[in-house]
């Protein structure tokens, strides 16, 4: 086989492989049927990690086993119409508590049914994204949740992971850690600054109790020095 038949090869090779990993469902997403539409949801990039810009990305089609009539743009399995969502975010396995947003999901550029919203996670652990608005002016709402507890049908989007476990050669310490350390070390600072504040108000005390003796003493000299002249 010439060199020039391999590299036509290997160049067909990659570019089917490139065609299929596109076709291919996202990874590590969670795929489930709500109200008639087929939504998939996950991390953008996953795995994700704590202290990384990531995002909430929320993809919705038409159901493959729903019947939509009024031509091809409503066909099953058709980007959905008129989608205007939200995203609020919550730490831990239910969509209750303290939250970030909401947030617009917005169009990612070049695609016709995902949408994304901006979110830095800071913990790891399992997050929840409840979303909810209007598609195609029908209200819309569902949770999600990550890891083994939201799992459905087999599908689950990753929950968020600590970066020690991918650092080399050395492990630094995440953005927590480092406040921890900081809060740690101020409460030294307040602690020693206490310290000294009581050791230099003993100080002061002992001063003050040294000169009213001294006081005293000269007092007690003087006394007995005009007895001695009567």
């Amino acid at each position: 086989m010439s060199n020039v038949l391999r590299r036509c090869l290997a160049v067909l090779g990659g570019a089917t492989l490139a065609v299929l990993g596109s076709a291919a469902p996202a990874s590590a997403h969670l795929h489930q049927h709500v109200d008639g539409y087929d939504t998939t949801v996950g991390w953008e990039v996953e795995p994700a990690y704590i202290g990384y810009q990531n995002a909430v990305s929320f993809a919705i089609r038409q159901a493959a086993e729903e019947e939509h009539a009024g031509g091809d743009e409503h066909a099953a399995g058709a980007p959905a119409k008129r989608v205007k969502l939200q995203v609020e975010v919550f730490f831990g396995a239910e969509a209750s508590g303290e939250k970030l947003g909401p947030l617009d999901l917005t169009p990612v550029f070049g695609s016709e049914d995902t949408y994304h919203a901006t979110v830095v996670p800071t913990d790891p652990g399992t997050y929840t994204f409840r979303i909810f608005g209007t598609v195609a002016g029908e209200d819309f709402e569902q949770s999600y949740t990550s890891g083994e507890a939201g799992a459905v049908g087999g599908t689950q989007y990753n929950d968020v992971s600590d970066t020690a476990a991918v650092q080399f050669p050395n492990t630094e310490p995440d953005n927590g850690e480092l406040a921890d350390r900081i809060q740690r070390t101020d409460d030294r600072l307040v602690a020693a600054s206490d310290d000294a504040s009581s050791a230099g108000t003993l100080a002061i005390v002992g001063i003050v109790v040294g000169a009213l003796g001294l006081l005293a003493g000269l007092g007690s000299l003087l006394a007995r020095g005009k007895a001695r002249a009567a």
